[in-house]
């Protein structure tokens, strides 16, 4: 990467790596490695060549658990200040996409499968939301971006004048594309659910690298790796390579605009599953409230969490990158443009967090109402047995007060003593159960004149004052 623009070395794997010469030949140039699928081999190649804090390549790998339900040194958060002194930033995201094949998930069933074919162990959430025609896979994402300015001190220009040449060594860690085991039978659906980079238009058919028309290849929408290694070699222009030869976040800033779309895809199809539960709420269509509120506070609880990365990212546009990083004048253009991206996110963000708050504040009303028609289905019975225990029970302690055994017995002279007091008294513990005081009877008025007077030490007070 220079001022003329930039120049596709080569892609290397890890025996091609280890004997790559990694000096630069110009000092007034800058090399940047795009790393897809890390290996340890990698990490020990490019670790000791470079003299690299081992946190870049940890961070890149130990990121499985976004939400830790544990506590432990590793997951201790570090200060603002400590990360800022650090020489790498990492850009977390979510990709969704949709997926063919047979799936046998239910309404709002959640699936995790493991990634296949891969270094790095990764696992995508499969869900069928009532928003979209087929199952959705979420990926969690990261790129790990590293600079380090060389410092090298050379001679520009006719005049005598020692410059500081302001070049960099970079490398970007990518993830690789999540692949489904073949047995599963699942595959990512293409052409749906992709991120707009660079608005409604796609790349141009047309490189813009040598100043000539040449026709190039698209590339594959599912790979970031593909998508940089396209838009570095064919339409980054030369004031753009030279714009970022003197400002580290503009050599990287295409890959925070794929984090940008990344979001908004993601954001996207939160907000159209937010709706469509909004819309079965008001049709009362749900057909399991215990499992539509699972999935209300899973939207509220991925909203906080994402929430706090965007805040991060911004705060990373904000001040350029870390201490080390180099920064222009020119390149402050670039990284306003990402903080208005990151700032417009945010707000999306915290309407969908409030939308899911009243969406669960709903479905906690909806879950109280189905309650409490429970609650009055079950009193209807026990007030049948209720009235059934209230006619039997005179009858019982009369027959228990006459000894139906002796001259009281249904088949004695005094039977009719039995029937002539149990009936009045079933009737007479019916009509007490029963009976409720009229609600619309009007409240006597109290008024002052009606209330006693009191004395004080066993004097009336004065005329014109009463103390009640």
């Amino acid at each position: 990467m220079s001022a003329q623009g930039v120049i596709l070395e080569g892609q290397f794997g890890e025996d091609e790596l280890a004997t790559f010469s990694m000096d630069l030949v110009d000092p007034l140039s800058c090399r940047l490695f795009l790393v897809e699928d890390l290996s340890p081999d990698i990490v020990e190649i490019l670790g000791t060549r470079f003299d690299i804090d081992p946190t870049f390549f940890a961070g890149h790998i130990w990121s499985l658990n976004w939400f830790s339900g544990r506590s432990s040194p590793a997951t201790a958060p570090l200060s603002h200040s400590t990360r800022r002194e650090q020489s790498f930033f990492q850009f977390r995201f979510q990709e969704a996409r949709p997926v063919n094949g047979v799936y046998d998930g239910r309404h709002r069933k959640v699936t995790r499968v493991q990634s296949w074919n891969s270094n790095l162990f990764r696992k995508v959430l499969l869900m069928n939301l009532a928003s979209t025609n087929r199952p959705i896979g979420f990926a969690r994402r990261q790129v790990t971006i590293w600079m380090a300015p060389t410092n090298q001190d050379s001679w520009v220009g006719v005049c005598p004048t020692l410059l500081r040449a302001l070049t960099f060594l970079g490398i970007i860690l990518l993830d690789p594309k999540v692949k489904f085991n073949p047995s599963s039978g699942l595959h990512w659906q293409q052409h749906e659910y992709t991120p707009q980079v660079h608005g409604p238009l796609s790349f141009s058919s047309y490189s813009l690298q040598g100043g000539n028309k040449i026709t190039v290849s698209q590339p594959h929408s599912d790979s970031i790796y593909d998508s940089l290694v396209h838009y570095y070699t064919h339409h980054m222009s030369s004031v753009e390579s030279a714009m970022a030869m003197g400002d580290c976040f503009a050599a990287a800033d295409h890959v925070v605009r794929i984090v940008v779309a990344e979001w908004l895809n993601f954001s996207h199809i939160m907000q159209c599953d937010l709706v469509n539960s909004d819309f079965l709420q008001e049709s009362n269509r749900f057909e399991n409230l215990s499992m539509g509120l699972s999935h209300i506070r899973m939207w509220r609880r991925r909203c906080n969490k994402h929430i706090e990365f965007l805040e991060q990212s911004m705060s990373f546009c904000v001040e350029g990158g870390p201490w080390s990083w180099t920064k222009s004048n020119e390149g402050k253009s670039v990284r306003d443009r990402r903080v208005e991206d990151f700032r417009e996110l945010l707000l999306i963000f915290e309407r969908l967090k409030e939308q899911a708050e009243i969406e669960l504040t709903n479905l906690l009303g909806m879950i109280s109402v189905e309650t409490g028609k429970l609650s009055v289905t079950e009193a209807q019975r026990i007030r049948l047995l209720t009235i059934a225990a209230l006619v039997f029970l005179p009858q019982s302690l009369v027959a228990t007060v006459l000894s139906m055994n002796g001259p009281f017995a249904l088949d004695a002279e005094l039977r009719w003593v039995y029937w002539t007091v149990a009936i009045p008294l079933t009737i007479l513990v019916l009509c007490a159960a029963f009976y409720k005081p009229n609600p619309w009877a009007p409240i006597p008025e109290t008024t002052s004149e009606s209330l006693p007077v009191a004395e004080i030490d066993g004097k009336l007070p004065k005329s014109g004052l009463r103390y009640y």
